[in-house]
């Protein structure tokens, strides 16, 4: 059984213990939840951390295997297109680490490990973020089920005001809640989420602003 299993069955004994038992048993019972609940959040992310690793390894051997098989052919074109490709890409997640708060940057790396751990090729469009958690429990349960429904390839717009996830060929319908729409445009099924009420209190702020001057 895996660890991450026996650490919820774990929890779930303590929880169900520190309510049916007395009262100078409950505290201790309450303070081994808390403790088994950080346990266990810990070995979540240790493990998410590690597939994340084990991604970037295997994606960068991968890459140096196409740049050894094209040098073996004598192809030094295909080797300066190829590593063009690879150093635009590299690029684009550098800036990742400058224009995303950390907990998105997380989430956006564990997505696209996950998705490529899958044989899933994974397109990101990111603009900069602020931190906020409901957008971001939005963000990652919508990815999340795309990817279980994605046939081969996911493309993601995020930005401030939300984000847009493409699923050119799925294979089946994503399930999701929490104001996320989903439709299909031919073969495409879009997930959307637009942040409206937020932006529109926004735009009544500014203008209070701009009247108030």
């Amino acid at each position: 059984m895996r660890p991450g299993v026996l650490g919820w069955m774990l929890i779930g004994m303590l929880g169900t213990g520190s309510y049916l038992a007395p009262r100078p048993w409950r505290l201790m019972l309450l303070a081994l939840l808390v403790m088994a609940v950080v346990a266990v959040g810990r070995w979540h992310h240790r493990r998410t951390l590690v597939t994340i690793v084990r991604r970037l390894r295997h994606r960068q051997a991968n890459q140096m295997q196409v740049i050894q098989g094209w040098l073996q052919l004598g192809r030094t074109n295909r080797v300066e297109e190829y590593v063009g490709r690879v150093t635009e890409r590299i690029g684009e997640e550098s800036r990742w680490y400058r224009d995303l708060p950390l907990s998105w940057l997380y989430s956006v790396l564990a997505l696209d490990a996950l998705a490529e751990s899958r044989g899933i090729r994974c397109q990101w469009h990111i603009s900069r973020m602020r931190p906020a958690w409901l957008t971001l429990y939005r963000f990652q349960h919508s990815v999340g089920r795309a990817i279980d429904s994605a046939g081969s390839s996911l493309d993601v717009h995020l930005d401030d005001h939300g984000f847009v996830v493409s699923l050119p060929d799925p294979k089946a319908v994503p399930r999701v809640r929490l104001g996320v729409r989903v439709w299909q445009q031919g073969e495409t099924i879009v997930l959307m989420w637009h942040g409206r009420s937020r932006i529109r209190r926004a735009d009544r702020k500014e203008e209070e602003a701009h009247v108030h001057r």
